[in-house]
This record gives structure tokens, C-alpha cells and sequence, in this order.
């Protein structure tokens, strides 16, 4: 009687594997869906398939007598067998009574993706989309896999990056979560990845497929970024530079104060992208030329003009001592011999005002002659500092609370007095210059900008993305 039944139930088993090859064929022809056109609600009740047979039936598919279903996710057997093993090697997303709430909540979560800069052809099979399920039949399981290896790898990601999520087990969360009562909320704390990541998040607002494919691009990158490397957290008074998205924002306890267009540097002269602090500002400055300035800029120039310096209203000194620069040969001159400097005044490169930052690189804001180039499109035009397009309006910011008030006159009478005057910070502010092609500007909008330094390629490239290094208009 014993081996009758299980000859009976051997060719039932044989019976329905060949149906699921049958199946996974006709999902390879079938044609991609816009993500506007994705179902969720493909899941049917009824079917064929007793539910007590598809436990025997996913234990093959765990250890390893059947191949997996088709997905495009890299879930192995392994983590499959770590997330059903606590299950007893049952379904998930189905039972006696049909598909559960919990398969829908996965599916619009999947379908929703693009709201964190990933899509739905990361975790299911295109074809996923446009077919259709009834509970206990023998496709229900192969869509029971396909469900759970795509929400193992989603978690993955939104925990630790796409890229770099190779060794993160999202089996015990996903599991807690399905236990926990409220499957919804559970999903919904998985991009907690820091205030930067929550703006774009939340500006995006589920908005992905609208803008275009190189847009589309420096979101993506820009969230998976966020995802490995949250920014850091502040609270109280910052500033952030976002290099390619040239503007400068104030913000206090997260809230944007104060905003302004920047000029940051071009490709050969990259502005730095790091964590500082804001340490002094400096009224009417003086300039003293970097020598990477002197040894590509003004040497090659002086051999064939002398006077060129002293044209900029530049100074030239060896020691103490001002050098005629007419009475020098500048062919064999050492670069390090002389100092280069510019007095405070209308015509002096760093304007009225100097924003002093601690780091040991020589960059730091500051005001401009050249205000022109705040209208430019492309502002990568500075050798490494960045020029602030409001300089009056961020002096005025960063002095409040730092001891004496700060009239708008005074600051302008200090900015115009051609005396170099010193004002400390008596609480240094955080400044952070950023690298993010997506950003939200002051104005709460999505801005979507060129990766003009390129540092974003490699990553780009491991995500599948075609990441632009050309300016082009990045309002939306």
C-alpha cells in the first residue's frame, strides 16, 4: 500500500515539474510591460493544486533537485533555504484559503521601487508582470519563489547598496517582518538611510519613470550612494556645498535657511569632496596665489609677458621685498622662490568676504568679481575654491550668534573697507561638500545634474547605468 502511494504521488511530482518547465518557457516569450502597465493584482484564487502537495513539491526546488524558477535577482538555494527552514518549508505569500494580503503588499512594493532609484526588472522577470496566478496550482509556487528570491534581494539592497550588497542576509528581516503583524510598515523602515536619502526620497515621489533615462541615471546613483554611505547627521547650523549641483545650502536642525547659487572647480582643478568645519570669517582679504596657480597659470604667461601679473593687480615678492617682475627671467625662475599676492580691493579674486575652512588644502568659500558666472549653466570654472553668488547674505548667516550682532551695513562697510579684518567663529559650523548628481534644491524641487568630475562612473557602471559627464539643463 505504501509503495502504491508513493508511485502514485512520484508520477504526480513528474506531472507537475513538467508543467512548470512548460511554464517557465511560455514566461520567456512573453513581452515587457511599461512599468505604467504593471499589475499587482495578478494574484487568483483557486486552482488545482492541493496545498499540502506544494510543501514536498518547494523542498525539491530548496535543495536543489529542481532549478529555481527564472529571476534576475542572484538569490542562491542557500538563502531561499534560510528563509523557508523557519517556515517548515512552506509557502509564504499563499495557503489553503489563497493568496495572502502580505503577496500583494510585496508586489506594489516591487512595482514601487523606482522610488529609491531601483526597478522592478531588478527582483522579477519582466514577463512576472503580465501573467496571472491562481493559488494552489502548480505556476502559484513557481510565483511563490519568484516573489520571495525578488523581496530577499530588495531588502539587500535597500539595506546595503545593490552594488555592494554581497554578504548581507535579508532572510531574518524579511521573516520578522511577515511575523510582525503589519508587513506594510515593516517595509516601510527599510530606507532609513539619513536625511539627505529622505528628501530626494520623499521630492521623487514616486515620480521615477517621468523624467529621462540619464535623470533617471544620477537618481539611481546617487541613492545607491546614500544607501553604502549615508551623509552625515546634524543637527543645529550647517552648510552643504553640493559640488555638481552648484549651489550652497544653510540649513538649521535639517531645514533649508538660506540658498545660493556656487562656482566650484573645473575638471583639472576638482574642488574636494569632504567633511569641514567653518572656522573664521575674513573681511576685505588679501589673496596670496597657490603654487599650483603660480606653476601652470602665471609662469608659462610671464616668459612672453612680464607685466601679465601686474595687469590682474597682482604683487609680486621675493622674502619681504616687491620684485620688478620685468627685471626677471622667468624661463629659468624657481617657482618657489617668489610669493605672488593681491592686495584687498574691488579688483582682488577672493572680493569682499573669505569663509575660512579648517581643512589643510588651502580651500575654502569666498565672494568673486566674476559674478557673471553665477548665471552660467556649467559653473565648474574656479581652480578648487568655491565662489558664493551671495557673499553678503552668508556673512550675515554665519555671524548670528557668534557673540556681537552683525548689522547688513557693517557687513557691507567691512566687505568694501580694503582692511583685512579677522573674525573668528566662536562656534565652528559643519560645512559639508558634497558629491551628489541628485539633489533637492532650495526650492523643494528634483534637481538632476552631470557628473562633471566623473567619480560616479565606476558605480554607475556596476549598476548597469549610463551616467552623463556633460552639463545639460538640469531643471525640472
Amino acid at each position: 500500500m505504501t509503495i502504491a502511494i508513493t508511485q502514485a504521488f512520484s508520477k504526480r511530482f513528474v506531472r507537475l515539474s513538467v508543467l512548470l518547465f512548460a511554464f517557465t518557457g511560455l514566461m520567456a516569450c512573453e513581452a515587457v510591460q511599461p512599468l505604467d502597465k504593471v499589475n499587482i493584482n495578478v494574484l487568483k484564487s483557486g486552482g488545482s493544486l492541493p496545498y499540502e502537495e506544494s510543501i514536498p513539491l518547494l523542498s525539491s526546488y530548496l535543495n536543489g533537485s529542481q532549478p529555481l524558477p527564472q529571476s534576475p535577482t542572484g538569490i542562491t538555494h542557500y538563502e531561499l533555504q534560510s528563509f523557508y527552514s523557519g517556515r517548515g518549508n512552506s509557502p509564504t505569500w499563499y495557503d489553503q484559503n489563497g493568496w495572502k494580503p502580505e503577496a500583494t503588499v510585496a508586489l506594489k512594493t516591487l512595482r514601487d521601487a523606482g522610488q529609491d532609484g531601483l526597478i522592478w526588472g531588478y527582483y522579477l522577470p519582466a514577463s512576472f508582470s503580465s501573467s496571472s496566478w491562481a493559488s494552489n496550482s502548480p505556476q502559484a509556487l513557481q510565483a511563490e519563489l519568484q516573489i520571495t528570491m525578488g523581496m530577499l534581494r530588495y531588502v539587500r539592497d535597500m539595506r546595503v547598496g545593490r552594488a555592494s550588497g554581497v554578504g548581507y542576509d535579508g532572510a531574518s528581516f524579511l521573516a520578522t517582518s511577515l511575523l510582525g503583524g503589519d508587513f506594510t510598515t515593516a517595509l516601510a523602515s527599510l530606507p532609513n538611510r539619513g536625511r539627505y536619502y529622505q528628501r530626494l526620497r520623499t521630492t521623487m515621489g514616486g515620480n521615477f519613470e517621468k523624467y529621462s533615462d540619464k535623470e533617471r541615471a544620477s537618481y539611481m546613483v546617487t541613492m545607491e550612494k546614500l544607501r553604502q554611505i549615508p551623509g552625515r547627521e546634524l543637527n543645529g547650523r550647517h552648510i552643504v556645498v553640493n559640488v555638481p549641483g552648484y549651489e550652497l545650502q544653510a540649513w538649521d536642525n535639517g531645514e533649508t535657511q538660506l540658498a545660493m547659487p556656487v562656482v566650484v572647480g573645473r575638471e583639472t582643478r576638482q574642488t574636494p569632496v569632504h567633511l569641514d568645519q567653518m572656522v573664521n570669517v575674513k573681511f576685505s582679504p588679501d589673496w596670496t596665489a597657490p603654487k599650483s596657480i603660480i606653476a601652470q597659470d602665471y609662469l608659462p604667461k610671464l616668459v612672453s609677458d612680464p607685466e601679465f601679473v601686474s595687469k590682474l593687480g597682482v604683487k609680486i615678492y621675493d622674502g619681504s621685498t616687491e620684485v620688478d617682475p620685468k627685471l626677471v627671467n622667468w624661463s629659468v625662475v624657481d617657482e618657489n622662490r617668489y610669493t605672488f599676492k593681491m592686495p584687498s580691493g574691488p579688483r582682488n579674486a577672493l572680493g569682499g568676504v573669505r569663509f575660512d575652512l579648517r581643512n589643510s588644502g588651502n580651500v575654502y568659500l569666498h565672494d568673486t568679481p566674476s559674478v557673471s558666472l553665477f548665471k552660467e549653466e556649467d559653473r565648474a570654472r574656479s581652480s578648487g575654491c568655491i565662489r558664493v553668488g551671495e557673499p553678503e547674505a552668508l556673512a550675515g548667516w554665519v555671524l548670528e550668534g557668534q557673540g556681537r550682532v552683525w548689522s547688513e551695513p557693517e557687513i557691507k562697510q567691512a566687505m568694501t573697507a580694503g582692511v583685512i579684518k579677522h573674525v573668528p567663529l566662536q562656534r565652528k559650523i559643519p560645512v559639508d561638500l558634497v558629491y551628489y548628481t541628485a539633489w533637492v534644491d532650495a526650492k523643494g524641487s528634483l534637481r538632476l545634474n552631470a557628473d562633471i568630475y566623473g567619480y560616479d562612473q565606476e558605480l554607475a557602471s556596476q549598476l548597469g547605468v549610463n551616467l552623463p559627464t556633460e552639463p545639460w539643463n538640469r531643471q525640472k
